[in-house]
């Protein structure tokens, strides 16, 4: 294996606080993968902290205290910090089974941090005179997101929650009484803040996980109760921003004018003044998560980076890459392209999040800056695949054909069909493909028909309702599945497929599991656990005549359609985390923030029998 280098050596800009000690000083603190970038705006210094190996994950939301620490969270890792000492003071995994155990955070009126995690939904209580924590619980049974959380005067406690149901959780921690305060559910996520003022202001829908929507009712929140109130008194809350990119409280001399890690410098503009000043951040980063590549109709690989989004280039033949950046890719911000697909001189990227669709025209020049023509450009965007996984081109010369996950709060994926001539996608349901079911896996029979592999997951939020995942083969004329099929009992992806030359459907599970079925894929053919070689990563297969090489997490496979024999060419040390491309029997794939190649059936490549 051959390291290529960094594609997109820069770092996401995530979640900030302004935290201010008793003395009046102030720090401004970001939170990234894997570290913690301290700003001083009054000499014009920063500083970076790194998190202890192994708590390396993005974070989604900072808090400052009222005695200017800072509070953070990595993956299952609950972080404080003190800016003043430049020193990390405390690091607990309280629920070490939880994805993340900081999802939102607020203080109590004794100084106490209420955080919410993912996807458990539990509040825990940290208590920082002793460093300990208490669990209050599940906040709800089915629902895994709290987008905000508030405390008022009396101690209540308000969490705003929800995807598929949402809802506004008042908690009373001395007396333990929980409610609803919402008497009608639906899709979307309840609002919470705390005031500037001290009340704490609500609204039954937000506009998305962590800002209000300028159209929903407030409420004022009190002692456990819902009051309507009128939006002109809305006292506006002590975070700026959205999403995952808010900033906790601000700074008392300078506005903030930009924040921005990609650049390396923070733009401030003094308030009595208005000079603005720049402030470099120094830190170093191993560079963002490459995701899946793909080859274009030029013989080039190209790629995205994720969190941020850049889209970046390969030369194989000449060992060069360029990085375009983020301007590249219209509205992709923290996303990433996670299909590919090329008609003729067309390739189209499907992007997370929202299930934007970008054309790449390869007749004409990259085009970034200009409107009226920009290359590629953003030609639709669909909520039903707001977390595309796979595209394939149609032997129609004409279509491509795009599945993926939905959005926040629901169940089961759309299928996109779109017209490379005409730029319009026709939408597939999930009701018609399979009910509840996403397509995160595609493949073509000899006569056009489609072959779907699926997946009963729902990572945004949803209740699960299908069973176990499944193949179905759609009749490309009607676009009317004709039969499904469980290849595998008790699957839950179906994370690649394809067909071969006798119209058979090889496959692999989430759980590592390779099967072969017929072409009816009524009948199983081979079923082998690969599992202790690994998970495979997207875009797993990588097909080239009669062989299939599939990319495991810790291994690179070489499997013979024909006779069915199953080799590990290449057991390795580094972790693959998606695929794949195959060039002059060099395989590319990508290992973090880096470019690999393995070369194929040279150098005496050892192989074994599996």
């Amino acid at each position: 294996m051959k390291d290529l280098g960094i594609m997109a050596n820069v770092t996401e800009t995530r979640t900030a606080a302004v935290c201010k000690n008793n003395a009046g000083r102030e720090k401004l603190v970001i939170a990234a993968k894997g570290f913690l970038a301290v700003v001083d705006p009054e000499n014009d210094s920063s500083s970076q902290v790194r998190f202890p190996s192994g708590i390396n994950e993005y974070p989604y939301i900072c808090f400052a205290d009222s005695n200017g620490y800072f509070y953070t969270g990595s993956g299952n890792a609950f972080i404080v910090f003190d800016p003043f000492e430049n020193v990390i003071i405390d690091i607990q995994l309280p629920l070490p089974q939880e994805e993340a155990v900081v999802f939102a955070l607020a203080e109590g009126r004794n100084g106490e941090i209420f955080t919410c995690t993912y996807p458990s939904l539990f509040l825990l209580e940290y208590r920082p005179n002793t460093q300990s924590f208490h669990n209050h619980g599940k906040l709800d049974e089915t629902e895994k997101y709290a987008g905000t959380i508030a405390v008022d005067d009396l101690g209540w406690v308000y969490i705003g929650i929800g995807t598929e149901n949402n809802d506004i959780k008042a908690y009373h921690p001395p007396s333990k009484k929980k409610k609803s305060l919402l008497q009608e559910r639906g899709r979307g996520t309840g609002y919470v803040h705390l005031g500037k003022d001290g009340n704490v202001y609500a609204q039954i829908i937000s506009g998305n996980l962590r800002k209000p929507s300028p159209h929903e009712q407030w409420f004022q929140l009190k002692g456990g109760q819902l009051y309507s109130i009128d939006k002109k008194v809305v006292v506006p809350s002590h975070y700026s921003g959205e999403g995952f990119q808010v900033c906790h409280q601000a700074l008392s001399n300078f506005e903030i004018s930009s924040l921005d890690l990609t650049t390396k410098e923070v733009l401030l503009c003094c308030k009595k003044t208005n000079l603005k000043k720049n402030i470099p951040i120094d830190y170093d980063s191993e560079g963002a998560q490459l995701s899946i590549l793909t080859q274009g109709p030029n013989g080039l690989l190209y790629g995205t980076s994720m969190h941020p989004l850049h889209f970046y280039q390969y030369d194989p033949s000449k060992d060069e890459k360029e990085n375009f950046g983020s301007v590249a890719i219209q509205e992709g911000g923290g996303g990433n392209i996670g299909a590919f697909a090329t008609q003729n001189r067309t390739m189209i990227g499907a992007a997370y999040a929202g299930g934007k669709v970008h054309k790449f025209d390869f007749t004409e020049p990259f085009e970034f800056y200009s409107d009226k023509k920009r290359n590629p450009q953003l030609v639709c965007s669909h909520e039903s695949i707001h977390r595309p996984r796979t595209a394939i081109s149609h032997p129609d010369q004409e279509h491509i054909v795009i599945g993926g996950y939905p959005g926040y709060g629901m169940v089961g994926g759309g299928l996109g069909i779109f017209n490379t001539r005409m730029n319009k996608m026709t939408l597939i349901s999930h009701e018609r493909t399979l009910p509840y079911h996403s397509t995160i896996s595609l493949a073509v029979k000899k006569n056009g028909d489609l072959i779907g592999g699926t997946s009963i997951l729902t990572p945004g939020g949803g209740t699960r309702r299908a069973i176990e995942a499944k193949l179905y083969v759609m009749d490309w004329s009607s676009r009317q599945v004709l039969k499904e099929e469980v290849p595998v009992k008790g699957a839950e992806a179906i994370v690649d497929i394809t067909v071969d030359q006798y119209n058979r459907i090889h496959g692999i599970t989430s759980d590592g599991i390779y099967f072969v079925n017929d072409s009816n894929i009524e009948n199983a053919l081979v079923t082998e656990d690969l599992s202790n070689l690994g998970l495979p990563v997207r875009k797993s297969f990588i097909d080239n005549e009669n062989t299939l090489y599939c990319l495991l997490t810790h291994a690179i496979i070489r499997i013979n359609k024909l006779s069915g024999d199953i080799r590990v060419i290449h057991p390795t040390e580094h972790t693959i985390t998606s695929g794949g491309v195959l060039v002059n029997m060099k395989l590319y794939f990508t290992v973090g923030s880096h470019l690999f190649s393995f070369q194929l059936n040279k150098g005496g490549a050892e192989e074994s029998e599996l």
